[in-house]
């Protein structure tokens, strides 16, 4: 929660130790998360080890979150760094 009221949150610092970023940039988060969008959830892919640098792929990713009735690709349209930097400005993802 945050002193605005009651707002889900997610906690990465366990799982993302190598991402950094400064502010509401979303550095190199990118490089740990992917966002997919299946019907009405989101689906988060995340390599613990930061390899998405090249781009998404199965190969890599350790770990997978799925947030059921929560949308947070915009039906798809939005990247995964405008996604980053919209949970950033909203407190919604916690790094450190």
């Amino acid at each position: 929660s945050s002193s605005s009221g009651n707002m889900d949150v997610l906690d990465m610092r366990d799982l993302l130790g190598g991402a950094s970023h400064t502010g509401t940039n979303p550095g190199n988060i990118a490089d740990f998360l992917h966002f997919d969008h299946s019907g009405s959830d989101t689906i988060i892919h995340v390599s613990t080890t930061g390899g998405f640098a090249s781009g998404y792929s199965s190969a890599v990713e350790n770990e997978t979150i799925v947030l059921k009735g929560v949308d947070l690709t915009a039906n798809g349209s939005q990247t995964d760094a405008q996604i980053i930097t919209q949970l950033l400005t909203s407190g919604q993802l916690h790094l450190h």
